[in-house]
């Protein structure tokens, strides 16, 4: 045709213009940190992690959130325990530091102690975020010194 009719606005059922602004203020988008650990009590059985949620999306949580431990044998992840830790998160605002007690005898063979933020235990999150791919940190062994281990 010498005229061509321009037919994709018309027919064209995505929006071409999405407004970033608004995915910013609803999307969520967590991941975690391990702040520090202690061994001083490794002889009566006991290892503890400090941990901390950061809220990197501008929308706040009003919930808590689930927080899974697992430990790392082998690149193959095992859970030890699951916490919930208490909200309200405000966005671009990371949680207060939480403590986890662990069981060192639990952690003998393990190489390392990941912490995965926005899951409940079943490896799922519960949160839909923006990017799933960084809920989790890791602790690498050694967790006690040997000559406090039981």
């Amino acid at each position: 045709p010498v005229e061509p009719e321009q037919n994709f606005q018309p027919h064209n059922p995505w929006p071409s213009a999405t407004d970033t602004r608004l995915l910013a203020t609803t999307l969520k988008e967590l991941s975690i940190e391990v702040v520090d650990s202690c061994d001083v009590d490794c002889g009566r059985d006991r290892f503890y992690v400090v941990g901390r949620i950061v809220n990197n999306a501008a929308a706040g949580i009003a919930e808590d959130i689930p927080v899974a431990v697992y430990a790392v044998t082998d690149g193959r992840a095992r859970l030890v325990t699951t916490l919930d830790v208490e909200g309200p998160f405000p966005g671009a605002v990371t949680s207060t530091p939480f403590a986890i007690e662990l069981s060192v005898s639990e952690l003998a063979d393990a190489d390392a102690i990941r912490l995965v933020v926005d899951d409940d235990g079943s490896g799922l999150g519960v949160h839909l975020e923006c990017d799933e791919t960084d809920n989790a940190a890791d602790l690498d062994a050694p967790f006690c010194p040997s000559s406090t281990t039981p």
